[in-house]
């Protein structure tokens, strides 16, 4: 069963763990020593158009690129990807990317709704609003 009350969080470029950050690039992730800096570990995240905010999952990390979603373990292991139909942004004020305790949200430019569960299948696809609109 999927909660209702959602958790948002703004558009982040890294997440804290104990002692390092994670960080996203346009197509990378880096794990960062906080103490020290020095980098830990890299692994590249193809992808189109870049990766947008990193938020962290309960085993894991969920990240929103501007066409595709991705998770990645702990251990910045590719678990799975999806993509839309467009890029997910929308063209208006609506959110575009949100989470919460058992989904994931986003909507794509031309007014598609995707709700996928924390393993990537999706719930639902839903036409919000048409491009014309």
């Amino acid at each position: 069963m999927i909660e209702t009350e959602a958790w948002y969080r703004e558009v982040r470029g890294s997440v804290q763990e104990e002692t390092y950050l994670v960080q996203i690039l346009f197509d990378e992730i880096r794990r960062v020593d906080i103490q020290t800096g020095a980098m830990l570990q890299r692994v590249d995240c193809p992808n189109i158009g870049g990766l947008i905010g990193i938020y962290t999952i309960e085993d894991g990390y969920i990240l929103h690129g501007e066409t595709e979603l991705f998770r990645y373990d702990k251990q910045l292991n590719r678990v799975w990807e999806f993509s839309g139909r467009d890029i997910f942004v929308t063209p208006n004020e609506e959110k575009a990317f949100w989470l919460e305790k058992n989904a994931i949200h986003c909507r794509d430019w031309l007014g598609w709704h995707y709700m996928l569960d924390l393993d990537g299948n999706p719930i639902s696809e839903i036409l919000e609003t048409s491009p014309s609109s």
